[in-house]
């Protein structure tokens, strides 16, 4: 299969649940450091960027998983981009195990930002050229609709710190599932795992800031957590779909 860059990480203690399977976080944090390496072969690194003032941000998320590696076991991440239309870029991803067997796809959308106006601008001249594109995605259905269910379940208040800002600065993209798991249902977490998740972020939340995480169940396995900041507002919207690994 064709992709654009690869980089083979270790499952380490710190990055396995208390099955000793991989977190999720943990999956998605591995995403996030091979879209940054791939980026700074094309000298459009975290630093590069840094410098002109300007960052990458998620716009949306769509895993699947088919099984979960297990700690000191190492994976393959490759990723390839599905190229820059308007102010959107889609990248994609494909996870192996140690034996060459998918683990995992996924997708995603990103805006390229001015860091200090926090407004989304277009791709530098010549940018789109430079990540170029290759037309294979992983899933048919690339837009993500997630409805806010009427009925909740439970809820959580949580603080922003100062360990989940990125040098975006605002609250990095996989704390959000991170605060959402911890409001699904204990029979749910201590017996699945998440099969399927998708992520829509449509607002920034920053450091001090205040956000709840409601959860509604919305199926026996499905479920969809909505944060809303300290105005009311929705800053991201998941939905998780969980099954026995």
């Amino acid at each position: 299969m064709e992709y654009h860059y690869k980089q083979k990480f270790l499952v380490g203690y710190g990055e396995v649940d208390q099955y000793n399977k991989l977190r999720l976080s943990s999956l998605l944090n591995f995403l996030q450091d091979v879209a940054t390496m791939h980026s700074k072969t094309l000298g459009y690194g975290t630093s590069e960027c840094l410098e002109l003032g300007i960052g990458w941000l998620l716009l949306s998320w769509h895993l699947k998983m088919y099984s979960y590696p297990e700690g000191d076991s190492t994976i393959e991440v490759r990723t390839w981009s599905r190229g820059i239309k308007g102010i959107h870029a889609s990248r994609a991803y494909e996870i192996l195990d140690e034996k060459g067997n998918l683990v995992a796809e996924a997708d995603s959308i990103w805006a390229l930002v001015d860091i200090k106006a926090r407004k989304p601008i277009r791709p530098l001249p010549g940018m789109a050229e430079a990540y170029s594109a290759i037309d294979r995605k992983p899933f048919e259905n690339e837009k993500i609709k997630i409805i806010e269910p009427e009925i909740i379940d439970d809820k959580a208040s949580f603080k922003i710190q100062r360990r989940d800002i990125d040098t975006n600065r605002h609250c990095n993209n996989t704390k959000y599932i991170e605060y959402a798991i911890e409001t699904i249902p204990e029979e749910i977490y201590s017996e699945k795992h998440i099969e399927e998740l998708e992520i829509v972020y449509k607002k920034q939340v920053i450091y001090n800031e205040n956000i709840e995480v409601t959860c509604s169940k919305v199926d026996s396995n499905e479920f969809i957590n909505v944060i809303k900041n300290e105005n009311g507002e929705i800053t991201t919207s998941i939905k998780t779909k969980w099954k026995i690994f």
